[in-house]
């Protein structure tokens, strides 16, 4: 997803966020607008009823901030 918004919007990456613990990874990209987005992925991500199957995805959240 990184390369994609680097590639076709201009984003600027940040450093990736690693939680050791949990697997669970962060990118915060930079655009020159200045609006960001944090793009993340986690091994926890999937099925809502714990079934088997492909992961799930979508927003996990969306915050919007207005000066």
């Amino acid at each position: 997803m990184r390369s994609f918004y680097e590639t076709w919007f201009g984003a600027f990456p940040g450093h990736m966020y690693t939680n050791e613990l949990t697997g669970f990874q962060s990118y915060f990209l930079t655009f020159s607008s200045g609006a960001r987005l944090e793009i993340m992925k986690s091994p926890a991500t999937g099925d809502p009823l714990g079934q088997p199957g492909p992961a799930t995805a979508g927003y996990a959240h969306l915050a919007f901030s207005l000066g």
